[in-house]
């Protein structure tokens, strides 16, 4: 009978959690597939659609703000990632084995900088990119977004290279290789679940991030975030076509999630089990 009760709550719970996390999706897609009059009489008549209506979804397809938004975005969170993957290796290998002064100091100061939020310091950050010729462009983005992630990746990377035995280092120091080509040569190789964890990280960080991309560029570099907020207005919101461009959006990181979700999952348990 316990036994019986105990996995009714877990069905429970299941269910109540999928309905949490689901629930926004569905209501998102159903949106992205009906008229903005439709989406209004769906929260206050509880009116169900009366078919599919694609224009949402063609109107989003063809907008060239869309497109750029999404170009932005795409390059953005690729070279996040991948300055994230080779600053965090780095800085990770140096706070698991090289002796320095004040190493521990250092290592918490780097820690206590991802506690600080976004807002309380992005105007110096608009400040000094502007002084820099850098607002408005795709570069200021990409390093505000590594500055804030880097001290994850970090102690991620920290984590994995302290699992790594170092035997295994000595003897490629042995063999003739420099601590450079051991490096990457025996050590990155090992960590590989944890630097595929960092990239995948960092690239949905960086995709779904508003704060900087919306503060820190006006036109050219603006990415798929800052174009979908745009669908408020002062006098109506674009529900509708708001829907259908975050629908679209939401595909990238969907993917990434499928295609690298192991190495994610890996580098997450794995990563974090020492240190």
């Amino acid at each position: 009978m316990r036994f019986r009760a105990r996995r009714l709550v877990l069905w429970i719970t299941i269910i109540l959690l999928l309905l949490y996390v689901g629930g926004p999706l569905g209501y998102l897609v159903t949106s992205s597939l009906i008229t903005d009059k439709e989406i209004m009489l769906l929260g206050d008549k509880l009116q169900p659609p009366s078919g599919i209506y694609w224009g949402n979804i063609q109107k989003a397809l063809s907008s060239e703000w869309f497109t750029l938004g999404l170009f932005n975005s795409v390059v953005i969170s690729l070279f996040s990632a991948m300055l994230c993957v080779l600053a965090g290796s780095v800085a990770g290998y140096a706070f698991a084995r090289v002796r320095f002064p004040r190493k521990r100091e250092w290592f918490a100061v780097l820690l206590v900088t991802q506690t600080l939020p976004g807002m309380a310091m992005i105007i110096p950050i608009f400040l000094f990119f502007r002084g820099l010729g850098l607002f408005d462009t795709q570069l200021a983005v990409v390093l505000a977004e590594v500055g804030f992630i880097i001290p994850y990746a970090v102690w991620l990377l920290f984590s994995f290279f302290r699992l790594v035995p170092p035997d295994i280092e000595e003897a490629a120091l042995v063999d003739g290789c420099g601590r450079l080509e051991a490096f990457v040569r025996v050590i990155l190789p090992v960590a590989k679940p944890g630097l595929m964890a960092v990239a995948v990280y960092a690239f949905m960080l960086s995709w779904g991030d508003l704060l900087f991309p919306l503060v820190l560029t006006t036109t050219r570099a603006k990415t798929i975030s800052v174009v979908i907020s745009e669908g408020v207005g002062q006098q109506m919101v674009l529900y509708g076509y708001m829907s259908a461009q975050a629908l679209l959006s939401l595909l990238p990181p969907v993917i990434l999630a499928i295609v690298f979700g192991r190495y994610l999952i890996t580098g997450l348990t794995a990563g974090a089990v020492k240190g």
